[in-house]
């Protein structure tokens, strides 16, 4: 269990990239190893020898999964002195007070020693916050989903219960929502501080997880799966890190734990952060290549799902249970024929008859079965009917799966217009615009050909999104889309070019 401590992995391509004007850079391997590295581009051939992947020539050593206790993430010593940082005047702090989570007194009469904070009420102000704002944000969504586990008012007294690393992240949480809830421009002495703190509690957070996962003891206690669980929301709301490593770090230690099914038995009060992980990967497998996918196809793991999954759903991804199932079968199809020699006549049938069922599926019959919301239901229905058979054809066909037939053409066209469509009626409503982020990243790969006025309001729905949910991960979404559009290319797996999960 050594190399099960969560951190992002290599840096960015951009951060390969040194700038021509500086001292010459070596890359971090070659530094690790006291080697002369040769300084080749886009990594060293040392490295390439050595058989390692090159990590590049970034200012800060890129972070990646080591050993318990021997996390380290160093600046290169600079070769003049760092430039004196300025504190921001009085007149720059209004942008900075609305972001002050951390190090204000509680508004609430709670002490700080029975709730055993640090020296500043951060947590607290954290969960005034998520409670007026983050929560406050999500409870339209409560008109379809109700009784949803993950729509929750969080008491102050809560936070008693709470490891150090869960409120360090829920302190991250609330940080981030607030940056992404400023006006447009912002003040950008209030950004800076603001990211400064976010970055500073993730920090903690990283620490106290990899320690208790470094212990024997605390590695597979729920507190430690509470941070994990957090850490992963956090992740994917505001820094759009490796998501992966959070997933398989935590599928390793549920193992430890005897499995998904017996760790639920001996644990049911973490199903719903099980049920989170799954919906994850799930959905991270569709804008993942075909040739890394997250195995789901492993035994019992889809029954789990049919069994869970309805009973919890996400406020984010309210897909009708048929068609989530849909989606998981669509992937496990292009994972098989990833690895296939050649695609043989019984995988195109099983593509087929996929698409049999998805458009045979009827949202007017599953909308009609729902105590709330009929209405929103119905048109969620359909969003997500059109968004996953258009996964399905433009996935599949992108492997050839899927024959490019006249017949599949009208589909598609016929599914395109009307996802289209429908999603500009949905962005319109305060209840399902919050669960539009997959169909609208399914609507931008379809949107490649289309007007620039279809383009546009996919990029308007997902920068609205940002802005509404407090969270980076629709415009992640919206550059990986125009980088799609304007490279000219045309298939599923040309648009995801490496593993992304567009969940909040």
């Amino acid at each position: 269990m050594g190399d099960l401590v969560i951190l992002p992995g290599k840096g960015s391509e951009e951060a390969s990239v040194h700038a021509e004007s500086g001292p010459r850079r070596q890359c971090w391997e070659c530094v690790r190893r006291r080697l002369v590295c040769d300084y080749g581009k886009p990594s060293c051939k040392k490295c390439e020898k050595a058989g390692v992947d090159c990590p590049g020539y970034s200012e800060k050593k890129p972070l990646k999964w080591v050993a318990p206790g021997k996390v380290t993430s160093r600046t290169r010593r600079r070769k003049s002195p760092p430039r004196k940082k300025e504190n921001p005047t009085k007149e720059q702090t209004h942008d900075i007070k609305l972001l002050e989570i951390a190090g204000k007194t509680c508004v609430e009469s709670i002490s700080a020693a029975m709730l055993r904070v640090d020296e500043t009420s951060a947590i607290v102000h954290a969960i005034h916050y998520y409670n007026t704002q983050v929560f406050n944000d999500m409870m339209p969504v409560s008109k379809m989903a109700p009784n949803s586990p993950y729509l929750v008012f969080i008491p102050l007294e809560m936070v008693h219960y709470y490891s150090d690393c869960m409120r360090n992240i829920m302190v991250c949480i609330a940080i981030g929502h607030a940056i992404h809830r400023l006006p447009r421009p912002s003040n950008n002495c209030a950004l800076t501080y603001a990211w400064s703190r976010l970055y500073h509690y993730r920090g903690l957070a990283i620490q106290e997880l990899s320690q208790a996962i470094g212990n024997e003891t605390k590695r597979t206690k729920l507190q430690t799966f509470g941070g994990i669980f957090m850490l992963m929301v956090a992740e994917l709301r505001h820094l759009s890190s490796d998501w992966r490593h959070h997933f398989e770090g935590t599928m390793q230690l549920i193992q430890i734990r005897g499995g998904l099914r017996r760790f639920l038995d001996d644990a049911p009060t973490m199903k719903w952060c099980v049920l989170y992980f799954i919906i994850v990967a799930v959905l991270g497998n569709t804008t993942s290549p075909s040739s890394d996918q997250i195995p789901t196809s492993i035994r019992g793991f889809v029954e789990l799902i049919a069994e869970l999954y309805p009973e919890g759903f996400y406020p984010t991804v309210l897909c009708p249970p048929p068609l989530f199932l849909h989606i998981i079968a669509i992937s496990h199809l292009r994972d098989e024929a990833s690895t296939a020699l050649f695609i043989d006549k019984s995988m195109q049938s099983a593509a087929e008859e996929l698409l049999r069922q998805i458009n045979t599926f009827s949202p007017e019959e599953y909308a009609a079965t729902q105590d709330f919301g009929q209405e929103e239901w119905l048109l969620l229905s359909r969003i997500y009917q059109s968004a996953v058979a258009l996964y399905c054809i433009s996935s599949l066909q992108s492997l050839f799966v899927l024959p490019f037939t006249p017949q599949l053409r009208i589909a598609r066209t016929a599914h395109k217009t009307s996802l289209f469509t429908l999603l500009k009626k949905a962005m319109a409503s305060p209840v399902t615009k919050i669960c539009m982020l997959w169909p609208l990243i399914v609507a931008g790969v379809e949107a490649r050909d289309a007007s620039l006025d279809v383009k546009l309001c996919i990029g308007h729905g997902l920068e609205e999104m940002s802005w509404q949910q407090g969270t980076t991960m629709p415009l992640y979404g919206l550059q990986v889309l125009k980088n799609f559009w304007d490279s000219g290319k045309t298939e599923w797996d040309e648009c995801f070019h490496k593993p992304f999960a567009f969940v909040i």
